[in-house]
C-alpha cells in the first residue's frame, strides 16, 4: 500500500505515521520511472499507537445543553470511538461511533445529570484507549 505515491528524489521524505500497530513494518522505495529500481528496509520496525484523553479528564463541570470539546492526543490512530459513562465506568454508551482522530470532537452535553461521568476514547483499528483519569460532573 503506497504511503507516498510520488516525491522528489532528494533522499528524504516526511511521513505522518498511521496505524494499525505492528512489529513487522518495512518501507519500500521504488523509482517511478523504473519500478525495477527499488530498496526495502533492512529490518522490521514498530508502529505503535497511543491515545491520551486530555479533556474532560476529571473535576470538570459540564452543563447539560452546552457544547464542549472532548480533546485527546494520539499517535498512529486514524479514527476513534467516543463513549460516555455516567457511573464511573461501570457501563458505557456511545457518543460518536466514528470520528477522525484529529484531537478534538465537539459534543452537545446531554442529560441526565451525573457527578460520576467519564469519557472513553478508543482507536477503531488497534487496541489502544484512554479513559478520564477521574470523574467529572454533568449538571443542570
Amino acid at each position: 500500500m503506497p504511503v507516498i505515491s510520488n516525491t522528489s528524489n532528494n533522499g528524504t521524505q516526511s511521513w505522518i505515521v498511521t496505524g494499525p500497530a505492528t512489529t513487522q513494518a518495512r518501507i519500500k522505495v521504488v523509482s517511478v520511472s523504473n519500478p525495477a529500481v527499488f530498496d526495502t528496509s533492512d529490518a522490521n520496525f514498530n508502529i505503535v499507537q497511543s491515545i491520551t484523553l486530555t479533556s474532560p479528564n476529571g473535576g470538570e463541570s459540564w452543563k447539560i445543553g452546552s457544547t464542549k470539546a472532548i480533546t485527546w492526543d494520539s499517535t498512529g490512530v486514524l479514527s476513534v470511538k467516543i463513549e460516555l459513562s455516567r457511573d464511573s465506568g461501570a457501563t458505557w454508551s456511545t457518543i460518536v461511533s466514528m470520528a477522525q482522530s484529529d484531537g478534538q470532537q465537539t459534543w452537545k452535553v446531554t442529560g441526565p445529570a451525573s457527578t460520576h461521568a467519564k469519557i472513553r476514547i478508543t482507536a477503531l483499528l488497534g487496541s489502544v484507549f484512554d479513559i478520564s483519569d477521574a470523574d467529572f460532573s454533568i449538571v443542570r
